[in-house]
């Protein structure tokens, strides 16, 4: 039995470590190699997904790889890896979804970020959104306003297109010292943060800017992955992947 990872979290990384630990056969995929362990790691995302005589075909850049089952520990945003699951069986794919928060001023899609930053009047933003949805953010800016009108500060691994851009370092999620510093250098009145749970340490974050009296926007998203075997805590989906192990010995 084989086991294919698509990577991309902390939770992923965690994940691999367990697999490996306990010697059960698996490949991980990464976009991005932040760090490697062991051998098993890929660093290629699967770009298609197929389901060929019982086994999930998941098909990189380079080559094909087969597995048994699939774990999809991809980030909630990652709507480019939802896309692949046209035809895969329910019982062949295992979702780990992180917990979204209960923050009852959410959006789900940018364009409605925009018209809202655009009707009340704020011009000075800081986008905690990542390198991806900053720039989305500011295309979708571009098609309403004049971008020229406004201070967009984000940080992010990657430079974002526009507006003033602060390396990001991920053990530094939550920086309350560099969120004081960005607010009042670049007179900040609104946040825009996405619904990552709390690994992205979110409500910290709303917690701050709350005090802040800083307008908090959050870019949320809809489950469009209910039909697989789902999994809120890591612990319960190492119990469920040890018990298919355990199966599959029988």
């Amino acid at each position: 039995m084989k086991f294919g990872i698509i990577g991309g979290t902390s939770e992923s990384k965690e994940i691999a470590i367990f697999m490996y630990e306990n010697n059960i056969d698996f490949n991980i995929h990464f976009k991005n190699l932040y760090s490697s362990f062991n051998k098993n790691i890929i660093k290629s995302e699967i770009k298609k997904i197929e389901f060929l005589e019982g086994k999930i075909v998941g098909e990189t850049i380079e080559k094909k790889y087969l597995y048994d089952f699939l774990i999809d520990m991809s980030h909630p945003f990652a709507q480019n890896i939802k896309k692949l699951y046209k035809d895969i069986p329910e019982n062949k794919v295992i979702k780990f979804c992180r917990k979204i928060s209960k923050y009852d001023k959410k959006f789900y899609d940018i364009d409605s970020i925009v018209l809202k930053i655009i009707e009340k009047k704020h011009k000075n933003i800081l986008s905690l959104m990542g390198f991806k949805g900053t720039n989305i953010f500011i295309e979708s800016v571009s098609k309403f306003n004049d971008i020229k009108e406004f201070v967009i500060v984000s940080r992010s691994i990657e430079k974002v297109d526009f507006g003033i851009n602060y390396f990001f370092k991920p053990e530094k999620i939550f920086d309350a010292e560099w969120f004081d510093y960005v607010i009042e250098k670049h007179a900040i009145s609104c946040v825009l943060l996405k619904d990552s749970g709390e690994q992205s340490k979110l409500q910290e974050k709303l917690n701050f800017f709350s005090k802040k009296n800083i307008e908090i926007i959050i870019l949320s998203y809809k489950d469009e992955l209910k039909k697989f075997k789902r999994f809120k805590e890591i612990f319960k989906l190492k119990e469920y992947i040890l018990e298919k192990v355990e199966i599959n010995e029988k």
